[in-house]
């Protein structure tokens, strides 16, 4: 009497097949190409806070005002942190480049941002920030010391973040100023004046 395996391989085949489903769906949601662009619009309506499960783990330090100045140690919880709140959310991702360079590493990590950029030089206030267009391809950006960015979240709110210090010694730590406005708008002047000294 024969023994008909086909239907045990045909079982092992599927199990294989859905392991492989999982495994590819895992690192495409890891890179978040299903929460950016215009997929994104298509399966959350406006209004849906999507927030990376890891973000939302009590343990990593979230700074809910609009505005605020941080000492934050990126040697601590993977260099994660996010700003702001509900609709005004952005995780920031900091690393370090060593204590022989004077600037760091800020990444688009988070399902939260849309976009991220550094601004000129000669920007090194919020007020001058009026309508700025941001590269929309960025992923990572390298700051220095009174160097200014531009951050887009998902829900199109905008923050800016200026790097006050960086510490890459025995201590690591980054002190950064930023600031969320709450109408959707990038213009930072009509918000905050120019400091005379």
């Amino acid at each position: 009497m024969s023994i008909n395996y086909a239907p045990v391989i045909f079982i092992i085949c599927i199990i294989a097949l859905i392991e492989n489903v999982f495994s590819v769906w895992a690192q495409i949601r890891s890179f978040g190409f299903f929460l950016k662009g215009k997929l994104l619009k298509k399966i959350a309506p406006p209004g849906t806070i999507i927030y990376k499960t890891k973000a939302r783990n009590e343990n990593i330090p979230n700074f809910k005002e609009l505005e605020d100045t941080i000492d934050f140690d990126f040697s601590t919880y993977d260099g994660n942190c996010s700003i702001g709140n509900n609709h005004y959310f952005f995780e920031l991702h900091w690393q370090g480049l060593g204590e022989h360079f004077n600037c760091i590493r800020l990444y688009d990590h988070g399902y939260s941002i849309r976009s991220i950029d550094s601004l000129p030089d000669h920007i090194t206030e919020f007020a001058q920030i009026k309508n700025q267009t941001i590269n929309k391809k960025n992923r990572c950006i390298e700051l220095k010391e009174k160097q200014v960015c531009l951050l887009e979240n998902l829900h199109g709110y905008f923050a800016a973040i200026k790097i006050i210090k960086i510490i890459q010694h025995n201590i690591t730590s980054v002190v950064f100023e930023y600031k969320i406005l709450d109408d959707r708008s990038c213009d930072f002047s009509k918000h905050y004046k120019i400091t005379r000294k």
